[in-house]
């Protein structure tokens, strides 16, 4: 019915924001390293974002919606922070010396505010997750977008360094 065609319009158009949010976020990052290929990197963390919604939606049987795919277009702008911070402090200190220390500096120099804001960030959406006080229709987004936060904060810790040391090798 009418419901039906509004509802597959509405996921096109969600789509449509999605794609263009990442192409906005590569073509943003492309002007700031001034490089056409580092962005590739951050851009991985959309991925697993998206990975950790699918997972975490399948896991508290929660139905991707309208409202859920929000949540991972959100993800698009919130999540490249921490690749840029990385690849950043990779880049400003990649000709001081090893590749490797540069690379392990820079994930213990940024592990503990990368980690602190991706918990406040949780802990702030974690009502909404659980519906205390009670049912609410951002239960979707807030699942979402918590599980997005932690597969592309696994991500930005364990592949990023990984992809820039092999781009850089």
């Amino acid at each position: 019915g009418p419901e039906r065609k509004e509802a597959a319009k509405s996921l096109i158009g969600l789509m449509f924001a999605g794609v263009a949010a990442v192409l906005l976020v590569y073509m943003l990052l492309a002007v700031q390293f001034e490089d056409l290929i580092l962005p590739f990197i951050v851009i991985l963390t959309v991925v697993a974002a998206l990975t950790g919604v699918s997972l975490v939606l399948f896991l508290t049987a929660t139905p991707w919606s309208i409202v859920s795919g929000m949540g991972g277009v959100l993800l698009a702008g919130l999540v490249v922070n921490n690749g840029i911070i990385l690849i950043d402090h990779f880049e400003k200190h990649r000709k001081d010396g090893n590749l490797e220390e540069v690379l392990r500096e820079g994930v213990a120099l940024r592990l503990e505010p990368i980690m602190n804001t991706v918990a406040t960030t949780i802990l702030g959406l974690l009502p909404a997750a659980l519906s205390i006080p009670g049912p609410s229709p951002q239960q979707a987004m807030a699942i979402a977008v918590i599980g997005g936060l932690v597969g592309a904060t696994l991500l930005s810790i364990l592949v990023i360094p990984n992809a820039y040391a092999w781009l850089r090798k």
